[in-house]
C-alpha cells in the first residue's frame, strides 16, 4: 500500500483538528495508507525533515505567509502537491506563483476539501515502476511515461515518448500491474494512458503522438465514461 505523508501547515489549532478529522473520513482512506504531521507556522515547516506529498497550507500566518514559504519549498526542489488553506481569495492569484494544485477556502467547505484532496492523490497515478524490457535488458519503468501498450505478432510492445519496450507477459498480466486510474483497455489487444489522449471523435481516439485508436462497440460505453471521469478530474 502507498504511503501518502500529509503535512497540515496552519497556525489555528481548531484547522489542525478539522483536516485530520475530515482526512480520516475521506472515502478513498483504503487505497492509500496516510502518515499526517502538524506545523503551526512556516519557520517550522521549513525546518521538518518528513518527505511531504501534500501539504495544506495556510497563506496568513504570523512570520513568514504561506506564499513566502511556497516559495522557498519551490526553490528547494520539493515536489509536494500545495494546497492552499485562506479566507482570503483576493490572495489567489499569488498562489499561481508557488505552483499550488488547489485552493481550499475557509470556513472548510467539505465538498471543496474532498474535491481538492481527490486531485492531489490523483496526481499519484501511475507513480509506481514496472518491469519492461529495452534491448533485451531489464528496466524499470515509470507507468506514467508508458502511452500505448499493444500486441503485436505475438509481442506485446510498450511504448514510451522515447522508446519501445517489450516483454513476455500477455496483454491481461500487463494490464492487472497498471494503475486503472490512467489505463484503460478501448479495444482489443491494447492498452492506453488517459494522459495522452489528445481527442475523441465519434468512436475514434486520437493520441498525442498520432496514434488513432477505434473504440470497440462493445466497449464504447465503458471507455467514454472513463475517460469523462478521468477529466473531470484532472480539470478539476
Amino acid at each position: 500500500m502507498t504511503k501518502i505523508n500529509i503535512m497540515i501547515c496552519d497556525d489555528e489549532q481548531s484547522v489542525h483538528d478539522e483536516v485530520c478529522n475530515l482526512i480520516c473520513k475521506y472515502k478513498n482512506t483504503g487505497e492509500f495508507e496516510y502518515g499526517i504531521y502538524n506545523c503551526y507556522s512556516g519557520d517550522e515547516l521549513l525546518k521538518s525533515d518528513v518527505n511531504i506529498h501534500i501539504l495544506f497550507l495556510d497563506i496568513e500566518m504570523p512570520g513568514k505567509d504561506g506564499i513566502e514559504i511556497g516559495k522557498i519549498l519551490c526553490q528547494k526542489g520539493s515536489n509536494a502537491r500545495i494546497i492552499m488553506l485562506t479566507a482570503k481569495k483576493e490572495r489567489f492569484k499569488e498562489c499561481f506563483k508557488i505552483n499550488a494544485t488547489r485552493f481550499v477556502t475557509k470556513p472548510i467547505d467539505k465538498g471543496e476539501f474532498y474535491e481538492a484532496l481527490d486531485s492531489a492523490l490523483f496526481s499519484f497515478a501511475g507513480s509506481e515502476k514496472i518491469e519492461l524490457r529495452y534491448n533485451d535488458q531489464k528496466c524499470m519503468v515509470n507507468q506514467q511515461e508508458i502511452i500505448i501498450a499493444e500486441s503485436k505478432g505475438g509481442y506485446l510492445l510498450v511504448r514510451s515518448k522515447e522508446r519501445v519496450y517489450d516483454t513476455n507477459e500477455s496483454l491481461k498480466e500487463l494490464e492487472t500491474k497498471l494503475d486503472q486510474r490512467l489505463f484503460i483497455s478501448p479495444c482489443r489487444g491494447i492498452i492506453i494512458n488517459m494522459m495522452y489522449i489528445n481527442r475523441i471523435k465519434k468512436a475514434n481516439i486520437y493520441m498525442d503522438d498520432g496514434t488513432l485508436i477505434t473504440i470497440s462497440r462493445r466497449k464504447m460505453k465503458s471507455t467514454i465514461q472513463k475517460i469523462v471521469d478521468f477529466d473531470k478530474i484532472m480539470g478539476a
